[in-house]
């Protein structure tokens, strides 16, 4: 590590540093200091400890150590130059730099350090400061300790368990924790009671446990407080203690279990041991008991659960009904549990199938054919109380209690039925089978929900999953078997009914719509009639508009990691835009002057990112951003210029006349060079000889220029550079002559000369401003130049047989061709 008194250049954000901003699981950058001070430490003279943050200290020598984390936005953006400023109350007096990647770091304060308090901070670059750690420097006299009022601040009964205000603890000497003046004497209280005294750390904290008391806490209320040698006492700590046992609970018999994973259920076993699982007071013995006679006792766990097993029968249990109960030894019986034993087999009645319906009620009747894979099977004549098998051949599809009449219905399957012909039979227990009830299914295939899209300030967006939009009818699209009915539900709730065309395509429109979706979250499948339910499509209806237009960023020009900022000029075409200040899942809808170009999602934080996939042309641009019906954003403009410089005429003004190719002679020295650049760019005029610049102008947003540079006698090699990067591609020859050459005179054509043959042709447009329009055509021009005057630069090709020319009121017929 190093320190210096000297500034340093700190870097712009990189690209990484930029993505944390706005990205999803990044914190702004200005939430989180990456620098903080750990402590303070005195020299060996005066012992080489530690300060404690708002302490005193004799030692005018001290080195201030802390941390910074290496993982922070702020650290990747100093691009390794992590230098540091320390500041007192504000002021800075030093920097180090950072060179090591521990992560720790110290500095030496300025030495002697003033007497008085100091309000030492640190920082990084331009990131937010640390915390802060003061310290008053006194001259070398004893430090005082301040007398305050001492606090209580957890009263602990158990490892882990805190007794609140006001709560209740059956502990007499509960753990007592709070704070105090550093090494300053605490008197613990209970009311008018001295419980004991204790002593406060260096940090101030103290600890009261079960040794320091005089005497165990009695039943009743209790009234702690906490006073130190000055009298200064704390908030009372009031709580209960009670001492009194709860009652012992009765025992309970809960199972009776007559095989592997079978309840019996108070029904009838041919097991005479069956195994009994009850509860009852931890560890106690509890006495089983068939009506008047003990079958044996067991001993109930920590927990309280105990198994009485077949060995702890004193004798197996007889055929017929028994009345089983367990009794703790204080007396307390549970309830009666009652159960038949049946070592005989007795012959069991045939169950019957009488009905089979489905979803919609509907009665199918022998061989009749439903869509529903579960339809519900009622039946008759079980024995009371018995199970009921009902199968498909051998595929077992449930089981079912019958009730005390023998009567039976099965609703919950096992397993679905699949397209195709069903035998349904129902079995008893002992293995009788009903008739067959025969039945097919025609199985449809369940719909699908491909598509929601919603309408966001008259745009349609797709809205993704776990999305959010301000429609309240939502379009949904999806497939299900062709020409079906399709039932699509919010929860139970039906919002609309549609029909997939022929080809299984379905489509709810906004006025196929029962109910209006309110603002939250909403969970749809699409139903078929057969009750086979789509995948669920969520999302979320907002139509609050947001209080705070979201903003941009900035954006990246082309591939090149090249950031740009409001009203910047780029000669890239591809942008992708960053912004913030949407609402988490919003969509953002990005405007090109006034048009919609695209949508973005926003992160859990708000940020959002768009990546425009079309070409930017070359001009000014104002992109704005909004979410739903709420506030646009500020405008974020960008010049883009693509174009390369060129100069296309030189005007003459001793002859009035232009020209529109190089190597001219002239005389006059001030010619008037137009030419045509990247809108919004600035481009310069420079003679490439003598590297002089003559004349610097902005391009207009027609994609015009104009400079009027002064030019001395002989050879001149002109080139126009433009701040996009671009240069003309060829250099611009011209001389200047000091007296009139033959070849620059003009060729005594007048304006009347050159229309003389098109005068028929000729049609003249006055619409009283200061340019009159003529249209010239069937005029067959004899050389390459053309002379125009007047605002409109001239055509580049006048060799066409049409021609535009406007001229200005005072200045018609005097014009030559060159």
């Amino acid at each position: 590590m190093e320190t210096t008194k000297t500034g340093s250049n700190f870097a712009p954000l990189s690209r990484d540093a930029m993505h944390d901003l706005f990205g999803e699981s990044a914190a702004p950058l200005a939430d989180k200091p990456p620098l903080s001070i750990n402590g303070l430490w005195e020299s060996g003279a005066f012992g080489g400890g530690s300060v404690c943050n708002h302490q005193t200290t004799e030692d005018p020598n001290l080195t201030l150590t802390g941390t910074i984390d290496m993982s922070s936005p702020w650290v990747a953006a100093m691009a390794g130059n992590l230098w540091v400023k320390v500041l007192d109350d504000g002021v800075e007096i030093g920097r180090f730099r950072i060179t090591e990647g521990t992560g720790f770091w110290e500095f030496d304060l300025p030495s002697p350090l003033s007497l008085g308090e100091h309000h030492l901070t640190v920082q990084l670059g331009d990131s937010p400061v640390s915390n802060a750690f003061d310290i008053t420097e006194i001259p070398h006299v004893p430090v005082e300790v301040p007398d305050i009022a001492p606090t209580i601040t957890h009263v602990v009964d158990a490892p882990n368990h805190d007794v609140g205000q006001d709560g209740a603890t059956g502990n007499t000497r509960p753990l007592l924790i709070g704070n105090a003046a550093p090494g300053s004497w605490v008197t613990i209280m209970d009311g008018a009671t001295v419980l004991g005294k204790v002593k406060a750390g260096l940090g101030g904290t103290w600890m009261f446990t079960d040794n320091d008391y005089r005497s165990a806490l009695g039943d009743g209320p209790h009234h702690l407080a906490a006073v130190s040698d000055s009298g200064n006492a704390s908030a009372a700590y009031d709580f209960n203690i009670d001492t009194t046992p709860p009652p012992i609970p009765a025992p309970e018999i809960t199972y009776v279990v007559d095989g592997p994973n079978h309840d019996l259920n108070h029904g009838t076993t041919d097991n005479t041991r069956p195994l009994l699982i009850g509860t009852a007071a931890p560890s106690s013995w509890v006495t089983i008991m068939d009506g008047t006679t003990i079958l044996g006792k067991v001993k109930a766990g920590p927990g309280g659960a105990w198994m009485f097993t077949d060995n702890d029968y004193r004798s197996a249990l007889g055929d017929g009904t028994h009345h089983l109960s367990a009794v703790s030894d204080s007396g307390n019986v549970s309830a009666v549990y009652d159960f038949n034993v049946a070592t005989t087999p007795v012959q069991q009645p045939t169950p019957q199938i009488d009905y089979v319906f489905d979803a919609q009620g509907y009665n199918l009747g022998q061989g009749g054919t439903t869509v529903d894979t579960h339809p519900r099977v009622m039946g008759h004549g079980a024995a009371p109380n018995s199970w009921v098998t009902i199968k498909d051949g051998e595929i077992e599809l449930g089981k079912v209690q019958a009730d005390s009449a023998g009567n039976w219905t099965l609703d919950t399957y096992a397993a679905s039925l699949g397209d195709g012909p069903h035998h349904l039979v129902a079995v008893s227990a002992d293995g009788n089978a009903s008739a067959p009830f025969d039945i097919n299914v025609h199985v449809i295939a369940a719909p699908v929900i491909d598509h929601a899209y919603g309408e966001t300030g008259g745009v349609e967006t797709a809205i993704g999953a776990d999305g959010k939009t301000d429609d309240r009818h939502p379009r949904l699209e999806g497939s299900a078997e062709p020409n079906s009915w399709v039932t699509i539900r919010d929860g139970l709730v039906e919002i609309g009914r549609v029909q997939a065309d022929d080809k299984g395509h379905w489509v709810l429109n906004s006025s196929d719509y029962k109910v209006d979706l309110s603002n939250g979250a909403h969970h749809l499948v699409a139903v078929s009639d057969s009750h086979t339910n789509s995948a669920p499509v969520d999302f979320t209806v907002d139509t609050t508009p947001p209080a705070e237009a979201p903003f941009f960023i900035g954006a990246q020009a082309g591939d090149d990691q090249i950031f740009l900022y409001n009203t910047d000029k780029t000669d890239e075409t591809r942008l992708t835009f960053f912004g913030k200040g949407a609402e988490p899942g919003a969509t953002v809808t990005i405007m090109e002057d006034g048009h919609v170009i695209g949508t973005a999602k926003a992160s859990p934080t708000g940020a959002w990112m768009f990546a425009y996939d079309a070409a930017v042309t070359d001009g000014f641009h104002h992109f704005t951003a909004q979410v739903g019906d709420g506030p646009v954003s500020k405008p974020f403009d960008v010049a883009v210029a693509t174009a390369e410089p060129h100069i296309i005429t030189v005007y003459d003004s001793n002859i009035g006349g232009y020209y529109n190719h190089d190597g001219i002679s002239t005389t006059d020295s001030t010619p008037r060079f137009t030419g045509e650049g990247p809108k919004g760019s600035v481009v310069t005029l420079i003679d490439v000889d003598s590297g002089k610049v003559l004349g610097t102008t902005t391009v207009n947003t027609q994609g015009l220029w104009s400079i009027e540079p002064s030019l001395g006698p002989g050879e001149h090699h002109l080139r126009v550079e433009a701040d996009n990067g671009k240069v003309s591609s060829t250099d611009f020859d011209i001389r200047i002559e000091s007296t009139p050459s033959a070849s620059s005179q003009a060729e005594g054509h007048s304006l009347s000369d050159v229309l003389a043959a098109g005068e028929g042709d000729l049609f003249a447009t006055d619409h009283g401003h200061d340019n009159a329009m003529l249209s010239v055509h069937d005029v067959e021009p004899t050389t390459e130049g053309m002379a125009v005057n007047g605002s409109n630069a001239p055509t580049h090709d006048v060799s066409t047989l049409n021609a535009n020319l406007v001229l200005p009121h005072e200045q018609a017929h005097t014009h030559a061709v060159m």
